[in-house]
């Protein structure tokens, strides 16, 4: 049921629930997967280094035991093992809906918490805003 409910949107969520049904995706498969998932699907949106290492950070900090990190923790679970055995259409859409916006805001609080100079706090977010900005609008010409 749940399954169901999480994939049947449209022609690509009853592909979706067929690929992961049937399991069609091995080893040999993952790594191409992997890479046009994350590069070629969204016109490689899901390919943004300082967004993917902030997240990264938000994923270490969230190790604190309190009720949003053990939601945001089984999303990851969740969708980590569901990414092993799907195919290319489930990796895309998994990595989409992912929390990573999240976990990089909990990145940055967590720098902000490292950095004690204000100066220098101000500087490091100035240059997390110029970087996302950056890839906002490579990924945005990419979709055109």
């Amino acid at each position: 049921m749940f399954k169901i409910l999480l994939f049947t949107n449209g022609v690509e969520g009853i592909a979706a629930l067929g690929f992961l049904s049937s399991s069609q995706t091995s080893l040999a498969t993952f790594r191409i997967d992997l890479l046009n998932s994350s590069m070629f699907y969204l016109g490689g949106y899901l390919t943004n280094i300082p967004l993917l290492t902030l997240a990264a950070l938000g994923i270490i900090k969230a190790r604190e035991r309190s009720l949003p990190n053990l939601i945001f923790w089984s999303l990851l679970a969740a969708t980590s093992i569901v990414y092993l055995i799907g195919g290319i259409i489930v990796k895309s859409r998994l990595l989409y809906n992912l929390p990573i916006g999240v976990f990089a805001a909990i990145g940055v609080s967590y720098i902000d918490e490292l950095v004690e100079n204000v100066k220098l706090r101000t500087v490091i977010k100035a240059v997390i805003v110029v970087l996302l900005l950056s890839f906002l609008f490579r990924d945005l010409a990419n979709l055109v």
